[in-house]
């Protein structure tokens, strides 16, 4: 799936639903920006390399910032992540890899 579709679940289940009836076993998610779009750039938000082990310590390293720069973008990626997390389960309940 290429384009801004990866990112819009209505479109996921109707191409989960092609791949199924024509007895596809994967989904391909094409987009450059996935690994931009569910992390917090912590060097670029203060958080020194190494100090953070898991996203949620960058965040709480970082939240001043996060929200000084960009307040209302500050939860994207764990929705994002969340959202990718639904993803492959509903595919893998049909049957299929992402």
């Amino acid at each position: 799936m290429h384009s801004v579709y990866a990112w819009d679940y209505r479109w996921i289940l109707k191409v989960l639903d092609f791949a199924q009836r024509t007895e596809l076993n994967a989904l391909i998610l094409h987009r450059n920006d996935v690994v931009d779009q569910v992390v917090f750039p912590g060097l670029v938000f203060g958080v020194p390399q190494g100090k953070a082990r898991s996203i949620f310590e960058r965040y709480n390293a970082a939240y001043r910032k996060i929200y000084k720069y960009t307040p209302t973008r500050r939860s994207g990626p764990q929705l994002r992540r969340d959202y990718l997390r639904k993803v492959v389960a509903k595919a893998a309940s049909m049957g299929i890899q992402v």
